[in-house]
């Protein structure tokens, strides 16, 4: 819904407390409206006053409602009516009644109005919209403790969550920071039910990037008593302060490796203000393994030189995508001291999402349709759009691991059989990182001839099992 409360904000700027009409259309109709009541909020029914002056000089005959459209949930009933002439310096009132649905989340929703009337003998026909704001009581609340970190230093926060009303089920949290970072699979939660009054907590190991404020957006679902799907968001700011003073500095380049691949690990150290002698730098992950050795040492590192130490690794081929730590010790000598410093760095690893779609079965008013998740990451939330020249549909899959299949459902109708057709698949899902993906796949659609029984069909498959059972065995032997 965030776009429509960036166009209907333009809009309020625009005309704070009037319809919207076409500029031709305000020199001949004047327009006000009122929503009752002011606040709306899902499950209740208002209605919309509204109110037609005719500020000019001439008479506006035949005015009529030819339609009222509401934008998905919210619904009216047909409205159709005569509203008959409007004098110069009279006005013509509607009442125009809607529904806001259970399921109707926070956010803009635009009704559509469309007038027809006649101006000095000639038809005219006017469109406007009026804005009505839904703000959903909010279920979920959320509270982050401490609400100060340092910058720069990996952090502890403690996330409560505590369901404020009735019971609810599939509850999914995912966050996104400004100015901090997860140093871990901390930024995904999810609770299978929780009752009315229920708390729970999670641990997110993070670090702040910088002095000032940083911002976690949390995005937040869950399935109500009702069985629907309500969506939140929270956004909570910490106060971030300057890291204390150190004798060195260490950074990691890069940030990001792959799944099952090999890659590079290079620690940036730099020496603050005074000579350093035997620095020994030690690292460990549990996602990350080291192609040879984990640590490396360096003779002496002078007054404000940096060096960089590399790292040959192999990124964990059976982790899933997500941010992983990587726990750094620096052991120094000074002149008049040993010195041990402990950091934590956050490695982003991503996999690959390779979603095929493959023919399963065609039958005269249906298709079966595998889509499976050939790739070595999970996909979220897929959504599955067909469309052909007998019939579109709509599937929803949810959640798909590596290696898992799904058979779809695909309505046709009027179909064809004698000739093959194909069906176009758009695709939409997120990544573990909340990223949105959308791919098109075509699915090439066949029917047996009646002259092919389903009989030798069976027996073709069950014939093709033996045979890889057969090559399985000679090779076990």
């Amino acid at each position: 819904m965030e776009w429509k409360c960036i166009r209907i904000s333009g809009l309020m700027l625009m005309f704070y407390a009037a319809l919207i009409f076409p500029s031709n259309a305000l020199d001949t109709l004047g327009a006000d409206y009122k929503v009752y009541p002011s606040s709306l909020k899902p499950g209740i029914e208002g209605y919309v006053v509204i109110t037609l002056t005719n500020p000019g000089n001439s008479p506006i005959e035949d005015v009529y409602v030819f339609k009222i459209k509401a934008e998905s949930p919210i619904t009216i009933d047909d409205y159709m009516r005569n509203i008959g002439d409007i004098a110069p310096g009279l006005l013509k009132t509607l009442i125009v009644k809607f529904k806001v649905p259970e399921n109707t989340g926070s956010g803009y929703y635009l009704l559509d109005v469309n007038l027809g009337m006649r101006v000095a003998g000639s038809s005219e026909k006017y469109v406007f919209q009026i804005p009505l704001k839904v703000e959903r009581d909010s279920v979920i609340g959320l509270s982050v403790l401490p609400e100060k970190i340092e910058a720069d230093k990996p952090a502890n926060l403690t996330l409560r969550v505590q369901n404020e009303g009735s019971i609810i089920k599939n509850l999914r949290i995912s966050w996104k920071g400004e100015g901090i970072i997860p140093l871990s699979e901390s930024s995904s939660m999810f609770i299978g039910s929780m009752d009315s009054g229920e708390a729970r907590e999670f641990i997110l190991r993070v670090k702040a990037l910088k002095q000032g404020t940083a911002i976690l957006h949390f995005n937040i679902t869950y399935e109500d008593i009702a069985g629907s799907t309500v969506h939140e968001s929270r956004s909570v700011a910490l106060e971030v302060m300057a890291k204390k003073k150190g004798f060195l500095d260490v950074t990691l380049t890069p940030s990001v490796l792959e799944i099952g691949k090999k890659g590079e690990l290079a620690f940036n150290l730099m020496s603050k203000g005074e000579e350093m002698w035997n620095v020994l730098i030690t690292w460990k992950s549990e996602a990350i393994m080291p192609s040879s050795s984990s640590s490396k040492f360096i003779d002496v590192l002078e007054a404000g030189e940096q060096k960089t130490v590399s790292f040959d690794v192999y990124v964990n081929e059976n982790v899933e995508p997500g941010y992983y730590p990587v726990d750094v010790v620096v052991e120094y000598d000074l002149s008049d001291s040993n010195v041990k410093s402990e950091e934590t760095f956050s490695v982003m690893i991503v996999g690959d999402i390779a979603l095929t779609a493959t023919l399963f079965r065609a039958e005269s008013d249906k298709v079966f349709i595998s889509v499976a998740n050939t790739g070595n990451a999970p996909a979220r939330n897929i959504v599955v759009y067909a469309s052909s020249e007998y019939g579109k549909g709509e599937v929803f899959i949810g959640d798909m691991k590596p290696g898992d299949e799904e058979i779809i459902e695909i309505d046709q109708r009027n179909v064809d059989t004698s000739k093959p057709y194909s069906i176009t698949l758009k695709i939409e899902y997120r990544d573990v990182f909340g990223e949105n993906n959308s791919e098109i796949k075509e699915v090439n659609v066949h029917h047996f001839s009646e002259g092919v029984s389903s009989a030798y069909i069976l027996g073709g498959t069950v014939l093709l099992a033996a045979i890889i059972a057969g090559i399985w065995i000679l090779r076990r032997k």
